[in-house]
């Protein structure tokens, strides 16, 4: 038997008559349901604030206003958030988004706050933002308005490195210019490091490797933690006041690997400026070969690890050895050659008529 099509007029609501016909005819409107008579949860009434007027849709600027007015009535004046940066465009005014693992917010910071700041954050950094959430009618953005920035943990040591960066540079502390050359074959070299470290054994071991005839003179310090900076500023200027009565060469700071944290002590500025007034030419070799210091800045040269570093500052004796019978060899030669010359210009002399009869002249 064929199925019968459907007829819209035998539904509820249509056009067509014909109450037996009604599809639903009998079954009579639902009773109403009073949710206080356990008639199940009902869908909450839509509020009359939020409702469209009844005179029409709204405007696109009247909702602007809408959304502008919400955020200004149900949220605090100012808001502190905490983030990392991302997509950060600086110029005239800051733009740049606050993210976290779940959700990025847009942010901006105008030019008036912008000057304030002593370091304008960089994607990655993590920051403390405090301002105001707002509506941009003309774009459509909702954004967190910064009046202020605060670098946050690792960011706030990160600031103050390119901070003092900054002041160093235009004070000349990275000049090339004042920079000096190593000795070639350096006598005497002291290391100021940690006492037992394996940077220390590093060095030891490739010295003794290279040239065991040059005399190390090891000056422990604390390489990190309270006291560590004062330590080592200390250590190169002793050393340095010392240089001609120790008959040193030159000088190494060093130390292995770690956190920012960690390294500190060689980028603060008592340091610096401990280098920067070394008259002994000053090799640092701080961390691994990532890791870059402020003290690597000053130095005359600077290592990417404290193997590389006595590398840079002795031979190789194994290489000196080759090298010395490279010029035993043409030195031989030249020596021969000289010879030689001389033996046939005298036996030239010795042939010649004048010498053979003098007394014929």
């Amino acid at each position: 038997m064929a199925r019968r099509p459907f007829d819209p007029r035998k539904a509820r609501g249509g056009d067509g008559g014909g109450g037996g016909d009604d599809l639903f005819s009998g079954l009579g409107d639902p009773p109403p349901v009073d949710a206080n008579l356990g008639g199940g949860p009902q869908p909450p009434e839509t509020p009359r604030s939020a409702r469209p007027p009844d005179d029409g849709p709204l405007s696109v600027s009247a909702l602007s206003k809408l959304i502008s007015n919400a955020l200004a009535s149900g949220l605090p004046a100012r808001i502190r958030v905490i983030g990392e940066v991302s997509n950060a465009r600086p110029g005239r005014h800051l733009y740049f988004s606050l993210k976290d693992e779940e959700a990025v917010v847009s942010c901006a910071m105008w030019h008036s706050d912008l000057r304030k700041l002593e370091e304008i954050p960089r994607d990655g950094d993590s920051i403390e933002v405090w301002g105001q959430v707002g509506h941009y009618a003309k774009q459509g953005r909702t954004q967190l308005y910064a009046k202020s920035i605060e670098p946050v943990g690792l960011g706030a040591l990160e600031a103050r490195f390119r901070a003092l960066v900054a002041e160093l540079r235009g004070e000349g502390f990275f000049d090339e210019d004042r920079k000096q050359a190593t000795p070639r074959h350096p006598r005497r070299i002291a290391i100021v490091t940690g006492a037992g470290s394996a940077a220390l054994a590093d060095c030891l071991r490739t010295a003794r490797d290279r040239m065991p005839s040059t005399e190390l003179v090891v000056v422990p310090v604390l390489v990190q933690g309270d006291g560590a900076a004062e330590q080592v500023a200390r250590a190169i200027r002793g050393l340095d006041a010392a240089a001609e009565v120790l008959g040193l060469d030159a000088i190494l700071v060093t130390r292995g690997g770690g956190s920012l944290e960690d390294l500190w002590a060689f980028n603060e500025r008592v340091v610096a400026d401990a280098a920067f007034a070394c008259r002994v030419p000053l090799v640092a070799a701080i961390g691994h070969e990532s890791d870059t210091t402020i003290v690597e800045f000053v130095a005359d040269h600077r290592a990417s690890t404290p193997t590389q570093a006595i590398t840079h500052l002795l031979p190789d004796r194994r290489e000196l050895a080759r090298g010395l019978a490279r010029d035993r060899g043409r030195l031989s030669r030249a020596a021969a050659n000289v010879i030689s010359e001389a033996r046939m210009r005298l036996d030239l002399a010795r042939r010649h008529e004048f010498l053979r009869r003098p007394a014929d002249r």
